[in-house]
């Protein structure tokens, strides 16, 4: 191929890397599946979303994805609302989901990373001493314990906080997402992809309270909603596109 050939191949990598970063989250896949380029770019503007989130709370990006893939831990709750909404992530905490069975030691592994980038362990208090609801709401989460790690931080951007759910042996990880309190925080990130029950109605900035009452709550602005309907969806940027994105 020319030089000329090559520059011009950079430019329209570059220009399709600016309008995918300029396009909102919701509308990425749509567009990545026009082309090679697009998708190529779309993911590189996924895992640098990821990257940042991570940055945020003083972790190392790449090691902490490792640690994720070979302990399948995820990333849930909150955390996936500062991913696809963009919140600013001082405002909340980072929320990792792991199990009492994590292989290869996760949750010492888990422990000691925290610890390396500056986190302590926040004292609990005992757990006998929890309302019966809350302890009921564990059993029926499967959940074993919780545990919560803070730092002081330069400034309200960076993030502070980062809760630990640890699912008891039998319980999946995924066991208290699915049980999480609205349907905006039924979602998960994984090492390599983000997985959500109800993106339509999160990029609308609306939820459904879990509860037999299926009543709607607005996550900021007043929107219009019908009725429930899962449809689930998930975006890869990791190991699956080792060419163009590790």
């Amino acid at each position: 191929m020319t030089f000329d050939g090559l520059l011009n191949d950079s430019i329209q990598y570059d220009y399709v890397s600016f309008i995918t970063d300029e396009l909102p989250f919701q509308d990425l896949p749509t567009l990545m599946a026009t082309n090679k380029d697009f998708q190529a770019a779309g993911q590189s503007v996924i895992k640098t979303t990821v990257h940042r989130l991570l940055t945020a709370y003083g972790l190392n990006p790449e090691r902490f994805r490792a640690l994720l893939r070979q302990t399948g831990m995820v990333l849930g709750g909150y955390t996936i609302l500062q991913l696809l909404l963009r919140h600013e992530t001082g405002s909340l905490s980072l929320e990792v989901f792991a199990s009492e069975s994590s292989p290869h030691n996760g949750l010492e592994r888990l422990h000691e990373e925290l610890l390396h980038a500056g986190y302590e362990l926040a004292e609990v208090e005992d757990g006998n001493a929890e309302p019966a609801r809350l302890n009921a709401l564990r059993l029926r989460c499967g959940i074993a314990a919780l545990r919560e790690y803070t730092r002081r931080s330069k400034d309200r951007i960076e993030g502070n906080r980062i809760n630990v759910v640890i699912a008891e042996h039998h319980a999946s990880v995924l066991t208290p997402i699915l049980h999480s309190p609205t349907t905006a925080t039924m979602g998960y990130l994984a090492s390599d992809s983000i997985h959500h029950l109800y993106p339509s109605w999160t990029f609308k900035h609306v939820a459904w309270r879990n509860s037999s009452r299926k009543t709607p709550v607005v996550l900021t602005e007043a929107v219009k909603t019908t009725d429930p309907m899962t449809e689930a969806s998930a975006w890869t940027y990791g190991r699956q596109h080792v060419s163009r994105l590790t």
